[in-house]
Protein backbone atom coordinates (compact mmCIF):
# COMPACT_ATOMS: atom_id res chain seq x y z
CA UNK A 1 0.00 0.00 0.00
CA UNK A 2 1.02 3.65 -0.97
CA UNK A 3 1.85 6.27 1.33
CA UNK A 4 -0.73 9.42 1.07
CA UNK A 5 1.47 12.39 2.11
CA UNK A 6 -0.42 15.58 2.16
CA UNK A 7 0.92 18.97 3.45
CA UNK A 8 -2.15 20.51 5.44
CA UNK A 9 -0.31 23.99 5.08
CA UNK A 10 0.23 23.74 1.28
CA UNK A 11 -3.24 22.94 1.19
CA UNK A 12 -4.73 25.70 2.82
CA UNK A 13 -1.98 28.17 0.89
CA UNK A 14 -3.75 27.14 -2.05
CA UNK A 15 -7.41 27.11 -0.66
CA UNK A 16 -6.15 31.17 0.30
CA UNK A 17 -4.28 31.96 -2.93
CA UNK A 18 -7.13 30.70 -5.18
CA UNK A 19 -9.69 32.73 -3.10
CA UNK A 20 -7.75 35.88 -3.33
CA UNK A 21 -6.81 34.70 -7.30
CA UNK A 22 -10.93 35.01 -7.33
CA UNK A 23 -11.26 37.99 -5.69
CA UNK A 24 -8.56 39.86 -7.54
CA UNK A 25 -10.57 39.05 -11.02
CA UNK A 26 -13.94 40.04 -9.79
CA UNK A 27 -12.17 43.44 -8.65
CA UNK A 28 -11.40 44.03 -12.48
CA UNK A 29 -14.36 46.05 -13.58
CA UNK A 30 -14.02 48.55 -10.32
CA UNK A 31 -9.75 49.16 -10.75
CA UNK A 32 -10.53 49.49 -14.60
CA UNK A 33 -13.34 51.85 -14.47
CA UNK A 34 -11.07 54.29 -12.00
CA UNK A 35 -7.84 54.18 -14.39
CA UNK A 36 -10.39 54.58 -17.28
CA UNK A 37 -11.73 57.70 -16.08
CA UNK A 38 -8.00 58.77 -14.60
CA UNK A 39 -6.84 58.88 -18.06
CA UNK A 40 -7.77 62.29 -18.90
CA UNK A 41 -8.71 61.46 -22.39
CA UNK A 42 -11.63 60.71 -23.69
CA UNK A 43 -10.72 58.45 -26.62
CA UNK A 44 -8.29 56.11 -24.58
CA UNK A 45 -10.93 55.77 -21.85
CA UNK A 46 -13.40 54.81 -24.24
CA UNK A 47 -11.21 51.58 -25.04
CA UNK A 48 -9.85 50.89 -21.59
CA UNK A 49 -13.75 50.53 -20.81
CA UNK A 50 -14.67 48.81 -24.22
CA UNK A 51 -11.43 46.48 -23.55
CA UNK A 52 -12.64 45.56 -19.95
CA UNK A 53 -16.10 44.64 -21.41
CA UNK A 54 -15.46 42.31 -23.95
CA UNK A 55 -13.51 40.38 -21.21
CA UNK A 56 -16.47 39.91 -19.03
CA UNK A 57 -17.84 36.62 -20.25
CA UNK A 58 -14.19 35.13 -19.91
CA UNK A 59 -13.50 36.74 -16.85
CA UNK A 60 -16.71 35.13 -15.53
CA UNK A 61 -15.57 31.97 -16.02
CA UNK A 62 -12.37 32.14 -14.73
CA UNK A 63 -14.04 33.51 -11.66
CA UNK A 64 -16.54 30.26 -11.91
CA UNK A 65 -13.43 28.13 -12.59
CA UNK A 66 -11.38 29.41 -9.67
CA UNK A 67 -14.59 29.21 -7.60
CA UNK A 68 -15.05 25.86 -7.93
CA UNK A 69 -11.09 24.66 -7.35
CA UNK A 70 -10.95 26.72 -4.39
CA UNK A 71 -13.67 25.45 -2.62
CA UNK A 72 -12.70 22.05 -3.32
CA UNK A 73 -9.33 22.53 -1.89
CA UNK A 74 -11.06 23.57 0.99
CA UNK A 75 -13.19 20.22 1.32
CA UNK A 76 -10.34 18.37 0.72
CA UNK A 77 -8.47 20.12 3.51
CA UNK A 78 -11.87 19.54 5.85
CA UNK A 79 -12.34 16.53 4.99
CA UNK A 80 -8.29 15.07 5.54
CA UNK A 81 -8.22 17.12 8.94
CA UNK A 82 -11.47 15.79 9.73
CA UNK A 83 -10.01 11.97 8.95
CA UNK A 84 -6.97 13.00 10.70
CA UNK A 85 -8.68 13.68 14.26
CA UNK A 86 -10.76 10.19 13.46
CA UNK A 87 -7.76 8.34 13.23
CA UNK A 88 -6.25 10.08 16.29
CA UNK A 89 -9.10 9.41 18.71
CA UNK A 90 -9.70 5.89 17.24
CA UNK A 91 -5.70 5.14 18.06
CA UNK A 92 -6.00 6.88 21.77
CA UNK A 93 -9.00 4.77 22.35
CA UNK A 94 -7.04 1.49 21.88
Amino acid sequence: MADLMLSMDELQQLYHDLRTASTAFGSIPRVTNALAHAVGHQAVETRVLELETSWDLRRAEIIASLDAIWRAAQAIHDNFDKLDHQVAAAINDQ
